[in-house]
C-alpha cells in the first residue's frame, strides 16, 4: 500500500475545472516530484492535499485512511507538513518560538501564551525547547534560536520555515516551490538540506516545482502536470531518457541548469546536410561523455548534423541527448546507426521539426 494515494481528485472553480481526474501514488521514502509550467494546477493540488481546500470529488488516502475534505489541522495531525512558495514564518517571534510553533501544529497563540498546553510529546517546557535546539542544530539555526525570525536572511528563513514543519513530526512533507528566489548557491543548500532529512529522518517529501532542474537533482520519481492533470508519471531518469509528453519534453528542453552541456551545429556543417534523417540518441552513464560521435565520423568519414545536444547530472549519474541529421544523399546513415548502438546508445527517429 503506498503512503499517499490520490485518486480521481477534482475541483472547479466558477466553472472552471482547476484540477480534474488527478491521480497520483507515492511510495514511502520517496523524494517525488509533481512538476508543471505556471497554471497547471500544482498549487491548487498542494491546497487539496494540505485541506486549505475541499475537492469536489476523489479521495486523499494517507496510509490507507482517507482524509480529502478534513481540515488543515486534521491534516497536519494525520502526518503532512507543509512548507509554502511565499514563507510563512511568525517574524516577530525568536528563531526558537517558530519551531516551538510546530510543536503545536503552527499556533502562534499557544507560544505567546505561555503555552496553554503542552504537547503530548513532552512533560515539560524544558523538555520542548531541547527537542527544538536538536532541530535547529540540523538546520544549522542553533546559533540564530534568540534571534527574531524576520531578521533572518531569506534563505535561513526558508530553512527556519522547513524546520517548523518538521516540528511536527511528518510522515510527508510537501514543500511548494521551496527554492523560489533563491540564489544557486542557496537553492544548493536547501536541495542538499531535503535529501539529508529524507535519509536521516526517512520522511517522504513532495517537492512542487516548475523547475525541471530541481527534480532531476534530487528526485527520484516525478509526475508531470498540464491543464490540472497529470500527463506523465515514471522515475526521473526514465522521464529524461524517453519523455512522452510535449510537455515533459518542453520542460527538459528548457532545463538550464549549471551542469548542462549544449552544443550546436557549426553554420558550415548547415551548409553541407539539407533535409537529411534526424535521429534522436540517448546517451547512458557508461557513454555519455564518450566520444562515440567523433569516433564514428573519423570511422565512416562522413559528416553529421548536430541539432541539438544536452548532457546532465540526473541523481549522480550522466545522462543525455542528442539530435543528429545525417547528409541527405548520405549512402552510410544506417551503418552509421548501426555503429552507435554497438556503443550502447538508444535511438529513436525524429520526424518533427527541431528548434
Amino acid at each position: 500500500m503506498a503512503m499517499l494515494e490520490v485518486n480521481n481528485l477534482s475541483i472547479s472553480f466558477g466553472g472552471l475545472h482547476a484540477v480534474d481526474n488527478f491521480h497520483l501514488k507515492i511510495e514511502e521514502g520517496e523524494l517525488y516530484g509533481l512538476i508543471g509550467p505556471n497554471g497547471a494546477g500544482k498549487t491548487t493540488v498542494f491546497n487539496l492535499l494540505t485541506g486549505v481546500y475541499k475537492p469536489d470529488e476523489g479521495h486523499i488516502l494517507l496510509d490507507g485512511k482517507n482524509i480529502a475534505g478534513k481540515s488543515t489541522i486534521e491534516i497536519n495531525r494525520s502526518g503532512i507538513a507543509r512548507t509554502f512558495q511565499n514563507i510563512r514564518l511568525f517574524k516577530e517571534l525568536t528563531v526558537l518560538d517558530n519551531v516551538k510553533a510546530g510543536f503545536h501544529n503552527g499556533h502562534k497563540y499557544s507560544v505567546l501564551t505561555g503555552i496553554l498546553r503542552l504537547p503530548r510529546y513532552y512533560k515539560t517546557e524544558k523538555e520542548m525547547d531541547e527537542k527544538a535546539m536538536e532541530i535547529l542544530k540540523v538546520f544549522d539555526l542553533d546559533k540564530e534560536a534568540g534571534c527574531l525570525a524576520g531578521n533572518l536572511p531569506y534563505g535561513k528563513q526558508r530553512k527556519l520555515e522547513i524546520a517548523r514543519a518538521l516540528a511536527t513530526s511528518p510522515k510527508i512533507l510537501l514543500c511548494d516551490e521551496a527554492t523560489s528566489a533563491l540564489d544557486p548557491q542557496t537553492t544548493a543548500s536547501i536541495l542538499e538540506l531535503l535529501q539529508e532529512i529524507n535519509r536521516k529522518f526517512n520522511i517522504t517529501i513532495v517537492i512542487i516545482t516548475h523547475q525541471m532542474s530541481v527534480v532531476r537533482k534530487i528526485c527520484s520519481h516525478v509526475a508531470i502536470m498540464k491543464s490540472g492533470e497529470i500527463v506523465e508519471t515514471g522515475s526521473v531518469s526514465e522521464i529524461f531518457s524517453h519523455p512522452k509528453s510535449d510537455v515533459a519534453r518542453e520542460l527538459i528542453r528548457k532545463d538550464e541548469g549549471d551542469d548542462i552541456s549544449r552544443a550546436e551545429s557549426s553554420g558550415n556543417t548547415k551548409d553541407l546536410i539539407q533535409s537529411g534523417r534526424k535521429v534522436r540518441i540517448v546517451f547512458s552513464e557508461n557513454s555519455a561523455f564518450q566520444p562515440v560521435i567523433a569516433n564514428m565520423i573519423l570511422k565512416f568519414r562522413e559528416p553529421v548534423n548536430i541539432l541539438r545536444a544536452d548532457t546532465r547530472n540526473i541523481g549522480g549519474v550522466a545522462k543525455g541527448e542528442m539530435i543528429l541529421e545525417f547528409a541527405g544523399d548520405s549512402r552510410q546513415a544506417e551503418e552509421m546507426q548501426n555503429y552507435l548502438k554497438t556503443c550502447g546508445i538508444e535511438l529513436e527517429e525524429v520526424t518533427d521539426d527541431v528548434e
